[in-house]
């Protein structure tokens, strides 16, 4: 599934019209930091066989993953549900608008989701991410002929924040996006992009569960820095992720994660340590040596 780049609507008239969006090395506009943290509401009822909880917690854990980077200065705020009036163009307000009976002829044919920002003078002032519920069908969690919505909406959330898509393929802002759930997790790349536009000045609210950031939301625990699901296969912490022929059984954690088999012949996605970085493994993981000469890995 390809997404398509963000359409970009100029309102100030101190922009040229027409002005071309660009990717993230070379931005036209951004949002200003006064702006943040940028809030997100949910603007439409959820994907059908969703509930509007599980859509929230979506968003929620996206948002995070544009967050939890040391470098970055992004901060994004889920606001929760909102009543929207037509599409919810030019309205001032940022919402995650889905569409279950028609998707509207002025985005993307076929697209998954599509992101809409308006600019006004002083840069980004509104961001709307359209899902198209219409022809697709989202889940939470890998599942056959399903979209995993928390993955769709960290590919959007980073189009809300002015990124563009990577020439590298297993970046989350790629415009290809992967099946199952590899896509929720910024690769070095998407990491790069976000810490280039919005780089930390050490003013910015905590992010991370385990240092005094916002708490999990329900059905999820702090691990590391952030928060999973302790059940869902392939995430951090839980177990690799099942199946014959799979060569990355670790995709929701990211691509530097690698499944390690314990002692108890569980296996588990865990990432890499060793020497002091043992202190930065994060709630409910510890840097401990495993079977191969030399190899400490953040293990549960």
């Amino acid at each position: 599934m390809l997404f398509p780049p963000p359409i970009v609507i100029v309102l100030g008239a101190s922009l040229t019209p027409g002005t071309a969006w660009a990717p993230y090395v070379d931005p036209p506009e951004l949002w200003a930091k006064s702006a943040m943290p940028v809030p997100i509401g949910l603007g439409s009822a959820p994907p059908p066989g969703l509930t509007q909880a599980d859509a929230l917690i979506a968003m929620d854990l996206a948002s995070r993953a544009w967050m939890l980077p040391a470098c970055s200065g992004a901060r994004l705020r889920i606001v929760g549900a909102e009543s929207v009036v037509g599409d919810g163009a030019n309205d001032g307000r940022n919402d995650v608008i889905v569409h279950t009976t028609a998707w509207p002829t002025s985005l993307e044919p076929g697209a998954l989701a599509h992101t809409v920002i308006y600019l006004g003078s002083g840069g980004i002032v509104e961001a709307d991410v359209h899902v198209n519920a219409v022809e697709y069908t989202f889940s939470i969690g890998a599942s056959p002929g399903a979209w995993d919505l928390r993955s769709v909406l960290t590919h959007e959330f980073g189009h809300v924040l002015g990124i563009g898509h990577s020439s590298v393929a297993r970046a989350t802002m790629n415009a290809g996006l992967p099946p199952g759930i590899a896509a929720r997790s910024l690769e070095p790349d998407d990491v790069a992009a976000v810490c280039t536009l919005y780089p930390a000045d050490g003013t910015e609210a905590v992010v991370a569960c385990d240092r005094g950031g916002p708490a999990c939301p329900s059905g999820t625990r702090c691990i590391g820095h952030g928060c999973e699901s302790a059940s869902e296969q392939g995430t951090l912490g839980a177990a690799c992720e099942a199946g014959t022929g799979l060569t990355r059984r670790c995709d929701g954690a990211g691509d530097q994660a690698e499944c390690v088999t314990l002692t108890s012949g569980a296996e588990v996605c865990a990432f890499p340590c060793g020497g002091d970085a043992g202190e930065d493994c994060g709630a409910g993981l510890a840097c401990a040596a495993t079977a191969y000469a030399g190899d400490s890995e953040c293990l549960p």
